[in-house]
């Protein structure tokens, strides 16, 4: 029964099978080259957080250490603006004072 419908379908399935086994070769190619950009995907991740934990703590303790006594400033600025304006209050009463005598 050499065309018997069930001996061509096995024909023809083992055709589209030899067809694909070129296509194998390029598919394991592309498999092992996904790997190999997970891998390096994983390892740029590491990296990443790795410099992000160097960069929190060079601002905590370089750049953080560094501007506390500027912060410190701020209130000593605020004090002379309020001195500041004491003294000009202070100056505006008297002004007219001493233009008048």
């Amino acid at each position: 029964m050499p065309g018997s419908p069930h001996r061509q379908a096995l024909a023809q399935r083992w055709q589209q099978a030899q067809g694909l086994l070129p296509e194998a070769g390029a598919i394991e190619r592309d498999v092992e080259r996904c790997r190999e950009l997970t891998a390096m995907l994983q390892q740029s991740q590491d990296n990443a957080a790795r410099a992000n934990s160097q960069i929190q703590d060079a601002v905590t303790n370089g750049v953080g250490r560094q501007l506390a006594p500027v912060a410190g400033m701020n209130s000593k600025v605020d004090a002379m603006g309020d001195d500041v304006r004491s003294l000009r209050d202070a100056l505006s009463r008297v002004s007219p004072n001493t233009t008048r005598a």
